[in-house]
């Protein structure tokens, strides 16, 4: 069972495609967290492995570590009191670590995921600071710090970037610079979902994707692997296909309390109630059923093996308003899977 926690609404970044919006520049208080795990600590036990997944992001998140290291040792009495077993991972932007947060994240093994764009030019294009400079600096300048929680723990760091309107073109290159110039292990490259897509430009993101794919391959081949985020998401589709579990095995909770399926939808239609009085039971409800099926679904080829049809979290409302699958989402699961079957399941 895996709750994210929206730690803060603080940041030092103000990055152009931050999907909180304008930030209240506020904490959440302890109670309201306490609140949130106690919720996930009563669904964690109904799982058979016992096991909860506790995720914190913000704003940026190490803002507020004083806070995240006294809420992690109350966690750690009330998980021994619940017989549950406890992972953590935190988004950075990788910009205000030090020594102390350093043997922290080592201490726990907390995971940990990096915002970062690609090299100087690339990422100072969207993530900056409130007074308009770029930001690599900040982030290039720790990077041994986070080597070494990497070498300490065993533990992958992983690298996450945003592919956007002014940066797709990049993809490739993007993702060859963190894995060779960065060594990071495990790279995600995540679609703004909040731009408007033409065709055109997500056949070029597909063939971008095409590029990395022979990329991994080669370097399978000499004994240099790394994990990529998007590769995973074709595996999950063709042999795993059952969703997130968004509402049911996972939820998002805000500084203030209000309970969503995910970050990649915090409006309304998200919204499954709050930290004081619980789930909204209509919610869960849908959370239950699973799928969104529109008539274009029942004639696709790849229904069965759809995760769009899944992410009820990111979907979007004919003529009519009935509700249907994300059109961007749609058109790029054809070409995760054309992908696939062309380069990955070969043996």
């Amino acid at each position: 069972y895996t709750i994210t926690l929206e730690i803060n609404q603080i940041c030092n970044f103000s990055c152009k495609y931050c999907y909180l919006g304008t930030l209240t520049n506020k904490e959440m208080s302890f109670k309201i967290a306490t609140n949130a795990l106690e919720i996930a600590f009563i669904n964690a036990k109904r799982h058979s492995d016992h096991r909860l997944w506790v995720d914190f992001v913000g704003g940026e998140t190490l803002l507020s570590f004083n806070f995240i290291e006294q809420l992690c040792q109350w966690i750690d009495k009330e998980i021994e009191k619940n017989h549950l077993k406890v992972t953590y991972s935190i988004t950075t932007n990788g910009s205000i670590i030090n020594t102390e947060i350093l043997n922290w994240l080592i201490s726990r093994k907390v995971q940990v995921k990096i915002s970062i764009d690609g090299w100087k030019d690339i990422h100072d294009q969207n993530r900056k600071r409130n007074n308009g400079e770029g930001t690599f600096h900040l982030v290039y300048k720790n990077l041994d710090l986070f080597y070494e929680y990497q070498n300490r723990t065993g533990i992958r760091m992983q690298a996450t970037h945003v592919v956007t309107k002014n940066n797709y073109q990049n993809l490739f290159l993007v993702v060859q610079y963190l894995v060779e110039k960065l060594q990071m292990k495990f790279v995600d490259s995540a679609i703004d979902l909040f731009v408007d897509w033409n065709k055109k430009e997500l056949d070029y993101i597909a063939n971008e994707w095409k590029k990395i794919i022979k990329y991994i391959k080669n370097r399978n081949s000499i004994g240099n692997p790394f994990i990529w985020g998007p590769l995973i998401d074709m595996y999950q589709s063709e042999v795993n296909c059952k969703g997130c579990g968004v509402g049911l095995v996972r939820i998002y909770v805000r500084t203030d309390g209000r309970i969503y399926g995910c970050s990649a939808n915090l409006n309304e239609s998200g919204y499954l109630g709050n930290v004081q009085y619980g789930f909204l039971t209509k919610k869960i409800q849908e959370c239950k059923k699973r799928t969104i099926i529109s008539d274009a679904c029942v004639k696709c080829s790849l229904e069965k093996k759809c995760l769009t049809k899944l992410c009820f979290m990111n979907y979007e409302q004919d003529d009519e308003g009935k509700k249907m699958p994300n059109a961007v989402m749609c058109y790029l699961e054809k070409k995760k899977h054309q992908l696939w079957i062309e380069y990955c399941e070969r043996k």
